[in-house]
């Protein structure tokens, strides 16, 4: 095709000129035919010849692009879907899912009474409250929904976090609100979360407690100088869970 067009801008081109000499014998000879038809000759090889041209620059343009550019293009959609798979791979493998939570034949009783009271509360609780455990530097544990225990780097010191706002916690817009700091310890029932938790955070020899007895309907929290305080008065209030307050870390292990 390059041949054609190559060929055609030659004898266009040369045509053109043939046209103008014979229009400018025409011209100064006053001869009327041989200006006539020169003006015929140039003006169909002009117009041939314009044609030709951007015919061939056309050709040559979705060429280079045939040959050239869409390759490259493709190469680089390759590559970026190449990146996009491994970078999903590598955050599904940073992730802790534990949706083996959900199976039916998931016989935990910790995270039963999770969901259990959880759906009383939202009964289209989503499955990643259950089984979203955190990534490679945030760790999660569900208690009752909308609190879930949040910790950042180790699971020394975890924050109680009200996730009600936030439709996945899975992906985070962060909307989720910080309701209790530096917990290092807790256990929890239907109703209420007993909590120990640390003023500040530094080695467990030198740190100082306070207890709290959260109410998980009312959101409003008791405080207690001591354990032993803070364990009889929730039994006092109705509070049916285990009196013995754990670790992020031995809470984990549950699941």
């Amino acid at each position: 095709m390059f041949f054609v067009y190559f060929f055609a801008i030659l004898f266009s081109g040369l045509g053109t000129l043939a046209g103008l000499i014979v229009l400018i014998i025409g011209l100064s000879g006053s001869k009327a035919k041989t200006r006539n038809i020169g003006l015929i000759i140039f003006g169909l090889s002009i117009v041939i010849l314009a044609t030709s041209i951007v015919l061939s620059v056309r050709a040559t343009v979705n060429k280079v692009k045939t040959t050239f550019v869409e390759p490259f293009q493709n190469l680089a959609d390759s590559l970026n879907a190449l990146n996009l798979e491994e970078s999903s791979s590598t955050n599904s493998l940073l992730e802790d899912n534990r949706d083996y939570l959900m199976n039916d034949t998931c016989t935990n009783k910790y995270i039963k009474l999770s969901k259990e009271e959880s759906y009383k509360t939202n009964p289209t609780t989503l499955d990643s409250y259950f089984t979203y455990f955190g990534s490679s530097e945030f760790y999660r544990l569900p208690i009752i929904y909308p609190f879930a225990m949040h910790s950042w780097d180790s699971r020394d010191y975890g924050t109680l976090v009200n996730e009600e706002n936030e439709p996945d916690i899975k992906y985070s817009t962060g909307k989720e609100e910080n309701v209790i700091f530096n917990i290092t310890h807790y256990n929890f029932d239907a109703k209420y979360i007993l909590i120990k938790s640390a003023e500040t955070q530094t080695s467990a020899e030198n740190s100082k407690y306070i207890y709290l007895l959260y109410d998980i309907a009312k959101k409003t929290s008791k405080e207690f100088k001591s354990e032993a305080d803070l364990v009889k008065a929730a039994k006092k209030v109705g509070y049916k869970g285990e009196t013995e307050l754990l670790s992020l870390y031995d809470f984990d292990a549950r699941y």
